[in-house]
């Protein structure tokens, strides 16, 4: 293969539905399977299954709402044959769009030539088009390579989130000492958990995660309200001599693991954390796996004592808006 990079518009087409989902599995599949977790390996089953299906003869009825998110990208063509994606996903969130570019995968035999770099600026140049700023990835700390391209075409770090697993939920079989008493949330909490949680996830992740603090406020209407959306949510508070020091969160999802939202005083964020996870894998119920997000490097030992695994730690870079 040559080095060289000549016209990239030739190269490039937006992503066809449904053909060309199976060729695209097969790529991201090829160029991230060192890395892939079970939501994205159930991504790539998705893809295929669709795939499949608007080629059988059955027909099988599948449509694009059923997706993990809608599918929109670009891939790069050689000799017809698809080399490399890029996957563009749309994000409505509070009155806002954001697109996060996700998935930029290129054959190994085709690296080295400029395709990701191309393919990237293609997708910012399509999205500023209809006149959005709002333009996310996220790359991991342990890609060097990935993130000097992306500082190159003028995207800079925002933050850096550690996400942790659960695999199976295997109660402690005993706790650690602790003065920390666990209760039941009370109503009067709700101002010290919302200013934790927007400490916890503020706007430049929760756009991603869908994060509606909202939901999580005591109060009849707002429970009613989760009824009917069918939002699971159970809370518990860690105190010491009656005073809040933590709260936790666990939200049932449709996707490989539910989620555990925390949201602590800094103060005491590892001795709270410790409390409330000590409490959740003795007391709490649950035969799925739990997945947290929780800013990069902060109390990783205690999620380690926890029998929590680090997944991994993502880089959310933001492109910068046009002078």
């Amino acid at each position: 293969m040559t080095n060289e990079l000549s016209s990239p518009v030739s190269h490039i087409r937006e992503l066809c539905y449904p053909q060309d989902l199976l060729p695209v599995a097969d790529v991201i599949e090829q160029c991230f399977a060192a890395t892939l977790d079970e939501d994205g390996r159930d991504f790539i089953r998705q893809l295929r299954k669709a795939g499949r299906a608007a080629f059988s003869e059955e027909r099988t009825p599948y449509i694009r709402e059923q997706e993990p998110y809608p599918l929109r990208g670009f891939v790069w063509l050689d000799h017809d044959q698809i080399v490399a994606n890029l996957s563009l996903i749309p994000f409505t969130f509070r009155d806002r769009t954001y697109h996060l570019i996700a998935n930029v995968a290129v054959l190994p035999q085709y690296r080295n030539q400029g395709i990701g770099r191309a393919l990237t600026q293609y997708a910012i140049d399509h999205i500023r088009k209809f006149g959005s700023n709002e333009i996310w990835l996220q790359v991991r700390e342990d890609n060097p390579i990935a993130q000097h391209l992306y500082q190159s075409l003028g995207f800079q770090e925002r933050c850096r989130r550690d996400t942790w697993l659960l695999d199976a939920h295997q109660p402690l079989l005993s706790m650690r000492t602790s003065n920390l008493v666990i209760t039941t949330r009370r109503s009067s909490d709700w101002k010290c958990q919302l200013k934790w949680l927007e400490d916890t996830y503020p706007d430049d992740v929760t756009w991603n995660f869908h994060l509606e603090e909202s939901r999580f406020e005591p109060g009849f209407w707002n429970g009613l309200q989760n009824l009917i959306k069918a939002n699971v949510l159970h809370h518990w508070a860690a105190r010491r001599d009656n005073q809040l020091l933590g709260l936790a969160t666990w939200e049932a999802t449709r996707h490989y693991a539910d989620v555990l939202w925390l949201s602590v005083d800094p103060e005491v964020r590892e001795i709270a954390i410790d409390a409330l996870l000590q409490y959740f894998r003795c007391d709490f119920f649950s035969i799925r796996p739990i997945q947290i997000n929780y800013p990069a490097n902060e109390a990783r030992q205690v999620f380690f004592d926890n029998a929590f695994k680090l997944q991994h730690t993502l880089i959310w870079m933001k492109l910068a808006s046009p002078a």
